[in-house]
């Protein structure tokens, strides 16, 4: 497995996004690949996940954002699930082709008076030259974008040749039939925030992370087409070995990510101001990396230390409880991740009402 996997979370965004881009940039950016004829229908049964309590039923699908036509995925337990669901929540919202191509503009293009290719070195312009046109792509379309930019669009030209496209992709088929029942579709995250992440990185690693991307080239269909057949055929094992088959980071990126957590209290009367911790790095998983914050650090009802803010008190039959809500939102490299624009998470500390040391000791 190469690196193909790294970059499946943005091909929604990217794929035919020439064609969305402005008239300014459009002349830059690569021509659309001849699509191979589409293959007979082939049953899949993907895996599906239900979690529930008295009163929700979420259901976990695995998406994949392109897909070659003729897979019937919609079957079954599957369509049954959605017909049931009220909500679609995925990846990211709907994007429409004018916000895509402002994104683009916004954090994928270099400064004025600085190309892609004046950035490389004589061996790295030679080896991405080489790739262009392997991939019948003129040398000079991606010379006013930055080089993150080049590596996420160049991911998807050998799976257009072999028919892959976001309109076969699950996410388009479901919001389709999400919109035709007229129900809500949100998002986890904004392209704004995963746009922002890869702008944040330093030129050397979008360097690196292209010229990994241009390594990866030659095989990056067949290697899509063996997640795609797992998924297919719901062996979540499989499709995991395969995701997370490098255990390394040959982007060098992790170390340049920089997670910070922003929380308040809200007590019965007054807030806090916004306090701002960084969190720490836990582990490394296959590709992910992965952050952690013990809030017991921070707990405003923990022993033996008076809230910042009063606690809103509701009586109980055991002398009362004590709450303090908690809202909260993680910047990665200045970029937000929040449940919604402006919005915030939220959580609410518990204790009883009548500690002896808080009773005594805080006014």
């Amino acid at each position: 497995m190469k690196l193909c996997h790294r970059f499946t979370a943005l091909l929604a965004a990217f794929s035919g996004l020439s064609l969305a881009l402005p008239a300014g940039a459009q002349q830059h950016a690569p021509a659309p690949q001849t699509v191979e004829a589409a293959p007979a229908p082939e049953p899949a049964r993907p895996a599906l996940w239900k979690v529930s309590d008295e009163d929700t039923t979420i259901y976990l699908f695995g998406t994949i954002h392109l897909l070659p036509k003729g897979i019937a995925w919609y079957d079954g337990a599957l369509a049954k699930a959605f017909d049931q669901s009220d909500e679609l929540v995925t990846e990211i919202p709907e994007i429409e082709p004018e916000g895509a191509g402002s994104a683009v503009l916004k954090y994928g293009m270099l400064p004025a008076g600085q190309s892609l290719r004046g950035l490389m070195t004589a061996r790295e312009k030679a080896k991405f030259e080489a790739a262009m046109r392997a991939n019948g792509l003129p040398p000079a379309s991606f010379d006013r974008f930055k080089p993150w930019y080049a590596a996420v669009v160049l991911t998807t030209v050998p799976l257009q040749r072999k028919g892959f496209d976001i309109e076969h992709g699950v996410e388009s088929e479901l919001a389709d039939r999400n919109k035709t029942a007229g129900r809500p579709r949100s998002g986890l995250e904004t392209l704004d925030y995963q746009l922002g992440l890869f702008n944040t990185l330093p030129m050397k690693a979008q360097k690196k992370y292209l010229m990994d991307v241009i390594g990866a080239l030659p095989t990056l269909d067949k290697d899509v087409a063996g997640m795609v057949t797992a998924w297919q055929q719901g062996d979540e094992a499989k499709l995991a070995a395969l995701l997370n088959a490098e255990q390394d980071d040959p982007g060098r990126i992790w170390p340049f990510l920089d997670a910070q957590l922003h929380y308040r209290f809200i007590g019965a009367t007054a807030s806090t101001a916004w306090v701002t911790t960084p969190v720490d790095l836990d582990r490394r998983v296959g590709n992910n990396t992965r952050y952690t914050f013990n809030w017991r650090w921070v707990d405003p009802l923990r022993s033996y230390h008076c809230p910042e803010v009063a606690p809103k008190v509701t009586a109980t039959p055991d002398g009362g409880r004590a709450e303090i809500r908690v809202e909260f939102y993680v910047t990665v490299n200045g970029g937000e991740l929040r449940p919604a624009p402006g919005a915030a998470y939220a959580g609410t500390f518990v204790d009883y009402a009548n500690d002896p040391w808080r009773t005594g000791s805080c006014q």
